[in-house]
């Protein structure tokens, strides 16, 4: 957890909301100065290859249950019933 402080005052807010110099009222209080909140750290695999739904399959239309068709151009599935994608 970082510390905190008061928002009116800047005074050091230990997890109170409540500041005990000025009495002010801290919703989320602000970092202190010079202290630079983390980042959660993120890993991106970026040589993964895209989800492509299986075109194999046969696919219902969750509208109408008509049988859907697979649209590479926009990689999804099209009702020509409903004239939509799903």
């Amino acid at each position: 957890m970082q510390p905190i402080s008061c928002i009116e005052c800047g005074a050091a807010l230990a997890g109170a909301t409540k500041c005990p110099v000025c009495g002010a009222r801290n919703e989320e209080g602000a970092p202190l100065p010079g202290i630079v909140p983390s980042l959660p750290n993120i890993e991106i695999d970026i040589d993964t290859e895209p989800v492509v739904p299986r075109k194999d399959r046969g696919r219902t239309c969750p509208n109408c249950g008509n049988e859907v068709t697979f649209d590479d151009e926009f990689v999804s599935w099209f009702c020509e019933y409903c004239k939509k994608y799903v």
